[in-house]
């Protein structure tokens, strides 16, 4: 028997079968913050940009705010809340599968 050398340039493995990619979630772009805007808990219109969809507070990966920002915003976002200027929690009606 002749020994027949292995091409490793044809070699491809094969991708596991469980592994998929997950689809890139879309952001909305960053609401900047002017000089002249305050956060302040009765902005209600500037602090609408940094809530998601379900009322939650956005992460500092998506704002682009600073440290410093972010903390204030999330204080005024809290004492918003308690006020009842901002909803706690968003109810969606799910649909019934069966």
């Amino acid at each position: 028997m002749s020994k027949q050398s292995f091409d490793f340039k044809r070699y491809k493995p094969e991708a596991p079968s469980g592994s998929r990619k997950r689809p890139l979630k879309k952001f909305k772009k960053p609401i900047r913050i002017k000089s002249e805007d305050q956060i302040n808990y009765k902005n209600v219109s500037l602090i609408n940009g940094f809530i998601s969809q379900r009322a939650k507070i956005l992460s500092r990966k998506v704002t682009k705010l600073t440290w410093k920002q972010q903390r204030l915003m999330s204080v005024a976002i809290k004492r918003a809340r308690i006020l009842s200027l901002l909803p706690f929690i968003v109810k969606t009606k799910f649909k019934k599968l069966y």
